[in-house]
């Protein structure tokens, strides 16, 4: 099934009207106070940022982060900053992980679990960041050590989707930004392990600017395990009047999640998980061309090209809901009574004796995000009163391939279904050939301890499995009916 989305929609004409007390012109350099002091404070209010604009005179709730925030306790975080600095916001750690948290900001969240509903955009260097399945959000792919400002505001239709409950525009750092040349090391409790390298410079009209950070943690929690490489590079130009960048984002994340667990099995041990192995192993690479054009004082052109490939797979331990009938037959049965059945329709022997049954969930996201938009900003006064008046357009387009394989033990049948291009046929027409390819794919890509799932209804007597059975997709299968050969 093909679901490429192209969203091109018209940013719609912003104007903003404040009291003369609240400075004539928007441009950053004049809001700072002339001999020196204190920088009067400015956000942008769309994607691209825009003129920058005194945040006393927009009609909505605003609120800045520097880098200074993002590391004040020495160790940069940029979800931490956000809880700890700006109002009604919450963390919410569903996934056990403490690098892929949901962020909620009055009530509606930013999570990277799909399935959650979305309401908060996020925006990066102008680009948008949202993953294009399921409209999540990977915070470990971004290096807090990079990051120059956050500006959070409520929801601003300008932000396209997912900004009914707000907007959270984060801009990374350039070669023009001030010169660094800095390496840091620190550790901590449960394995903690951060190493950080970080490099700007200006050459003339030119600027570089590289940050690279490893990070190692073994959490508190069994199967919790986490490392982190990740990449920033800016190279830019700068005039008088344009200014260029092209920046590269690339991660390769493998993260822990062990999740939820009864609060019977964490009351024995603290360290107790329901489920296992739960991981998330994310790739990621993202190009960003922005720019910038001042016609005059007041008219500025801006416009940002980017393209994105997240490659996901994420193993996760299940438990099979299925149990002897309990008839005499010796037959597996599903929760609503009816048989198991092989691909050929023959029912499935209890093959444990009525020991609990396990298995593995391995899915498989193929993620491409691309897009471009261009906006014209001008400040000119109106009516003898402050203005700003931004209008632009707006092009984004996405293709996903998303795949899935559940077993029981090590023999698995393919249940993808690519989002993307022709679904699997069946045999006899050269789908069984493309979904076995597929299949053994995705099953290469699986760590091999992974191999064999660990998860149980009862953590605490686990019994290993003695035969194999697979579960097959079948179309036309009936409600709560589960289908598996020998």
């Amino acid at each position: 099934m093909d679901t490429a989305r192209f969203v091109c929609s018209l940013l719609c004409v912003l104007l903003g009207f404040a009291a003369g007390a609240h400075a004539a012109d928007s441009n950053v350099a004049d809001m700072v106070p002339e001999g020196g002091g204190v920088p009067v404070l400015v956000i942008g209010v769309t994607p691209l940022q825009g003129p920058a604009v005194d945040p006393n005179s927009v009609a909505e709730s605003t609120r800045v982060l520097g880098a200074t925030d993002i590391n004040r306790t020495g160790i940069p975080s940029l979800t931490g900053a956000i809880l700890e600095d700006i109002p009604s916001v919450t963390l919410n750690d569903s996934e056990g992980n403490v690098f892929q948290p949901d962020i909620l900001f009055r009530g509606f969240t930013a999570s990277p679990v799909a399935g959650t509903p979305e309401g908060i955009a996020i925006y990066v260097n102008g680009a948008r960041f949202n993953d294009a399945f399921g409209d999540t959000v990977n915070w470990d792919l971004i290096p807090p050590s990079a990051i120059e400002s956050v500006n959070l505001e409520a929801a601003n239709p300008l932000f396209g989707l997912n900004a009914l409950g707000g907007s959270l525009s984060v801009k990374l750092k350039n070669g023009f930004t001030e010169p660094t040349t800095s390496l840091t090391a620190y550790g901590g409790t449960y394995g903690r392990a951060v190493g950080i390298a970080e490099f700007a410079r200006q050459y003339g009209d030119f600027g570089i600017y590289a940050v690279g950070d490893v990070t190692h943690d073994e959490g508190f929690r069994q199967t919790s395990e986490s490392n982190l490489y990740r990449l920033y590079t800016d190279l830019g130009w700068r005039s008088d009047p344009a200014e260029l960048h092209l920046g590269v984002t690339a991660a390769h994340d493998t993260l822990g999640n062990p999740g939820a667990t009864p609060v019977q099995a964490l009351n024995a041990d603290i360290s107790s998980i329901f489920t296992a192995p739960n991981t998330v192993d994310n790739n990621y690479l993202g190009f960003n061309l922005n720019g910038s054009l001042k016609f005059d004082p007041v008219t500025l052109l801006q416009g940002v090209g980017y393209f994105q490939t997240l490659n996901q797979i994420v193993p996760n331990g299940i438990t099979e809901e299925v149990a002897p009938c309990g008839n005499g037959t010796g037959l597996l049965c599903n929760s609503d009574g009816t048989p198991v059945t092989g691909v050929n329709g023959a029912p499935v022997q209890d093959f444990l004796n009525g020991a609990t049954y396990s298995g593995l969930s391995v899915q498989q996201l193929n993620s491409h995000a691309y897009g471009a938009s261009a906006q014209l900003g001008e400040t000119a006064p109106l009516a003898g009163l402050a203005n700003d008046l931004v209008a632009g357009v707006r092009f984004d387009g996405t293709r996903s391939i998303f795949a899935g394989v559940q077993e029981m033990r090590l023999r698995p049948v393919f249940a993808g279904i690519p989002l993307s291009g022709r679904h699997p046929g069946p045999a006899g027409r050269g789908g069984e050939s493309r979904a076995g390819a597929q299949r053994d794919a995705l099953l290469r890509r699986v760590p091999q301890r992974h191999a064999v799932a660990l998860a149980a209804a009862r953590p605490v007597a686990r019994r290993p499995l003695q035969r194999c059975a697979d579960l097959a997709h079948r179309p036309a299968r009936r409600p709560g009916e589960r289908r598996a050969h020998l």
